[in-house]
C-alpha cells in the first residue's frame, strides 16, 4: 500500500499538481499529489481488507496512517540526501525506495500490537 501511495502521489501530482508541499526538500511533490495519492492508496488498502484481520474501515484507517508515515519517511530521506549533498544514483534510489516502507512497517506493527492488546 505504501509503495502504491508513492506511485499514486506521482501520478496525481503530474495530473493536478500546482501547490508545492515541501519545495526545499522535494521540489516535485505537490499538495494535490499528496492528498490524491494518500487517499487513493488508503482506498486500495480498504479494498484489500479481506487479506487482513481488520474490517474495511480499520483497514482504511491503518492504510491512511501507513501512507502518511511513508510520505514522512520519504521527506526524511530527501532531507538526509540533501544535507549530505548526495546526487541521485543507484544507492539513493535504493534508500528512497526502501526507507519509507520501513517507517510505515514499524507503525503498522505498533498499531497491530495495540489493536490485538485491546481486543
Amino acid at each position: 500500500v505504501v509503495q502504491s501511495s508513492d506511485v499514486l502521489q506521482y501520478v496525481w501530482g503530474k495530473l493536478f499538481g500546482k501547490h508545492k508541499i515541501a519545495p526545499t526538500l522535494s521540489p516535485s511533490k505537490t499538495v494535490e499529489g499528496f492528498v490524491g495519492g494518500v487517499l487513493s492508496a488508503s482506498l486500495l488498502g480498504m479494498l484489500l481488507h479481506w487479506l487482513t484481520p481488520f474490517n474495511a474501515w480499520q483497514a482504511f484507517l491503518m492504510s491512511l496512517l501507513i501512507c502518511l508515515m511513508g510520505f514522512l519517511g520519504g521527506l526524511v530521506m530527501s532531507a538526509m540526501k540533501r544535507s549530505m549533498y548526495f546526487r541521485s544514483n543507484g544507492f539513493t534510489l535504493f534508500l528512497r525506495t526502501y526507507f519509507p516502507p520501513c517507517g510505515a512497517l514499524f507503525l503498522g506493527i505498533v498499531i497491530n500490537h495495540e489493536i490485538k492488546k485491546s481486543g
